[in-house]
């Protein structure tokens, strides 16, 4: 399967954390694509990798959106000929070798009506619920380390460079899901996934709990886009994680009148369909 398998990783301001991620991962993959969505040329931070595993360095020298940078590695893929493509955040790493497990089910259950396969996440900050059964069928899931097939993806085709950042992979799987494309979480794939920051809540047996903690900016992008696919695509499961999002603000966060001052745009332009890069929408805020 490595020889028919890429992994497109896409980063933004990357440092070492981000090389040593790909570190965990990169022996297993026939070639890897790094797409860097930041201002400037990080070369010479992936030079060591381009050197030993033909890591192959794509700066785009702009911040244009986690959607476009996942088109153009997908594209690069296919163009190179390969039949599955994992798609990586810089902040994920290998905890097993996923691609194994993978190709475990492809091998007892085949292609046909799959959409894509997903790992487990762990992350520090939550309890994590490990299920007896090896594979679970999923709607939605997060976009780092699921394995997608060329086939599929072109059916289904890109994904929406309008929403630029967040919910882009939910989204996505939506359509999958209408196309009749199934979505299988593969219990012994597990993902290790480090989100930015955390909010501390509370610690049990030595290990601390937490919600996660984004910028209002970011709350921006993920209230507009959760209420655009509530509007556009009829996912009323985007409604639920919209409240647990105003809740946490309200109940949990300092600076309020900030968030809620972002989020209440976030609203206004998904009502008037008005997607994009913030700035370019709004001017520098």
């Amino acid at each position: 399967m490595k020889k028919n398998t890429s992994c497109v990783v896409v980063a933004y301001n990357p440092g070492i954390n981000v090389i040593e991620n790909i570190s965990s991962y990169i022996h297993y993959f026939n070639k890897v694509f790094v797409i860097d969505n930041s201002y400037s040329d990080n070369v010479q931070l992936f030079e060591p990798l381009i050197q030993e595993f033909s890591l192959e360095y794509i700066p785009l020298l702009d911040n244009t959106g986690i959607a476009k940078a996942l088109n153009i590695g997908f594209e690069k893929s296919i163009e190179y000929g390969y039949q599955f493509i994992i798609s990586m955040d810089q902040d994920s790493q290998f905890n097993n070798n996923i691609l194994d497990v993978y190709k475990a089910y492809i091998d007892e259950f085949g292609l046909k009506q799959l959409g894509a396969l997903s790992p487990r996440y762990q992350v520090e900050r939550a309890i994590s619920k490990v299920s007896s059964k090896l594979y679970e069928e999923k709607t939605i899931t997060m976009q780092s380390g699921v394995l997608f097939t060329k086939e599929v993806f072109q059916k289904v085709g890109l994904f929406n460079e309008a929403l630029f950042i967040d919910v882009v992979d939910w989204e996505y799987f939506i359509r999958i899901n209408k196309l009749g494309f199934k979505l299988i979480q593969c219990n012994k794939a597990v993902l290790a996934h480090q989100p930015a920051e955390n909010l501390h809540l509370f610690t049990f047996k030595g290990k601390k709990f937490g919600v996660g903690v984004a910028s209002p900016l970011r709350y921006y992008y993920q209230v507009r886009n959760l209420l655009w696919c509530l509007l556009h695509q009829k996912s009323f499961f985007m409604l639920k994680t919209i409240l647990y999002k105003l809740c946490k603000v309200l109940f949990l966060f300092k600076n309020k009148k900030n968030y809620l001052r972002f989020i209440f745009k976030g609203v206004i332009d998904a009502f008037k369909n008005r997607l994009g890069r913030f700035d370019k929408i709004h001017g520098k805020s």
